[in-house]
């Protein structure tokens, strides 16, 4: 069960949770994981979809949503905001990120003594990196490749609201260690 401290938003509790769904998740599941994550008091959401499926249900799904939803769907599309809807594969936002470092080089905005990870994090077409991703079905694939090297992992059958609840719970249980 959820401490009341997990509810509120204690230290124990995830601030970013990552959802990366198959191209068979109803449009609803999609708008239904923002609002739990409102109702659990997540500060940062992201979900992530094959960048095959057809993309204006989800969008139209999560139009009317507050706080927005931003969606990505190539670098430069998510420079600000808390919730984002990513269809953008993990290898291409990477080389997205490694080509604006290169124009970035080679017209003098930045030297390259000044390429390091936070270099590459600015340019991330998803920023932050997610204290837990939910894998739902045989949905992993290559995205957040660069965020979520240190997150928490929870796979679940199917993403509903008892399996996203769950998963708030087994994270509340572990001991972070950032790849220690």
């Amino acid at each position: 069960m959820l401490t009341d401290s997990a509810v509120d938003g204690g230290s124990d509790y995830p601030e970013h949770v990552a959802a990366v769904l198959g191209s068979d998740a109803p449009p609803e599941t999609v708008r239904d994981f923002y609002v739990w994550c409102d109702e659990f008091g997540v500060g940062t959401a992201t979900v992530c979809l094959p960048d095959t499926v057809d993309r204006s249900p989800y969008t139209e799904a999560v139009a009317d949503l507050e706080p927005s939803v931003r969606v990505v769907e190539e670098v430069g599309d998510a420079d600000e905001g808390s919730r984002f809807l990513s269809y953008l594969g993990g290898r291409d936002e990477l080389v997205g990120a490694f080509r604006l470092i290169a124009e970035d080089a080679s017209e003098g905005r930045l030297g390259s003594d000044e390429v390091d990870a936070e270099a590459v994090e600015e340019r991330l077409a998803v920023p932050g990196e997610p204290d837990l991703l939910i894998e739902s079905g045989n949905a992993l694939s290559d995205v957040l490749v660069w965020q979520t090297v240190y997150s928490e992992l929870c796979h679940v059958d199917t993403l509903d609201r008892s399996s996203f609840v769950g998963c708030l719970e087994d994270y509340t249980e572990r001991e972070r260690r950032y790849g220690r």
